[in-house]
Formats: C-alpha cells, sequence, structure tokens
C-alpha cells in the first residue's frame, strides 16, 4: 500500500515536456546512436536514466514539502 503523499503525487503529476524539448533530445539521441559503439551508448543511457531517476525523486520530495507547508499555512491563518 502506498503512502498517501505518493498516491497524491502520482494521481496529480502530470509533467509533459514541451514538443520542442522532445525534438531536440530525439534529434540528440539519434546522433548518439550514429556516432558511439553500443557499449558507449548503453553507458550514456545509464547516465541519463540516473539523473532522470534524481530528478523525480526531488520532484516529489518537492512536492510533498509543499504540501506539509501549505497545510501549516491554513493552520497558522
Amino acid at each position: 500500500m502506498q503512502n498517501p503523499l505518493d498516491e497524491l503525487y502520482d494521481r496529480y503529476n502530470r509533467f509533459v515536456p514541451d514538443a520542442e524539448i522532445q525534438k531536440k533530445i530525439e534529434a540528440c539521441h539519434q546522433q548518439l546512436i550514429r556516432s558511439l559503439e553500443k557499449p558507449e551508448r548503453k553507458l550514456i543511457l545509464q547516465i541519463i536514466d540516473s539523473k532522470d531517476m534524481i530528478s523525480g525523486f526531488y520532484a516529489k520530495e518537492s512536492f510533498t514539502c509543499g504540501f506539509w507547508r501549505e497545510g501549516d499555512a491554513e493552520d497558522e491563518a
């Protein structure tokens, strides 16, 4: 069973990257495919995945902190 804050985050987090950014990412990805051998591509993708995981963790932490901060502000009002 998930934590209620995790459930709220999963329900309301609907980040959709800008289409232009997505195109740029795809173009860079295709350049990497053409210019690197498979082991190097795999390493680069592992780095990107790890950075995405870290970014996702901090986004969730920020959501949780903001949720609690908002609750504290309501208690003071």
